[in-house]
């Protein structure tokens, strides 16, 4: 493949990593800032009776769909990494003026590491959340 073409191609892949991880972290603050009003929108009312009484239902399912969410978005960055990664070593190789082909790195336990912090975060916000709500239902 033209060099001039795979440079174009990685270009392309990098800019669609950094906008897919951009609206990741938009995603986990939004859900993390809208958890927390959950929180303080428990404690801080006068009636918490009118509280609704499903509201842990959607709190149970939303650590899970959270969780599954990530995992598709981190598959996505992983697979355009690996492209771009593979590009670049046709691109370093013996024979083309840049010469040398980069080590892989390995990025699964950093990756696995971030999804259990993300789907920690929400999970922690919504036992919180829940348990706020329990206690002001009774």
């Amino acid at each position: 493949m033209n060099p001039d073409h795979l440079l174009k191609l990685i270009e392309i892949y990098v800019t669609q990593r950094d906008k897919t991880k951009e609206t990741q972290w938009k995603v986990n603050i939004g859900l993390w800032t809208l958890l927390t009003a959950a929180f303080y929108a428990c404690l801080s009312t006068d009636y918490p009776g009118r509280l609704p009484r499903n509201a842990g239902f959607l709190l149970f399912f939303l650590p899970v769909l959270h969780g599954l969410w990530a995992w598709q978005i981190s598959g996505s960055l992983e697979g355009d990494r690996k492209l771009i990664h593979k590009w670049r070593a046709q691109l370093l190789q013996p024979g083309n003026e840049l010469g040398g082909i980069p080590q892989p790195n390995d990025e699964r336990k950093r990756t696995l590491t971030w999804l259990v912090i993300q789907v920690g975060v929400t999970l922690v916000l919504t036992t919180g959340s829940f348990w706020i709500i329990q206690k002001a239902s009774n």
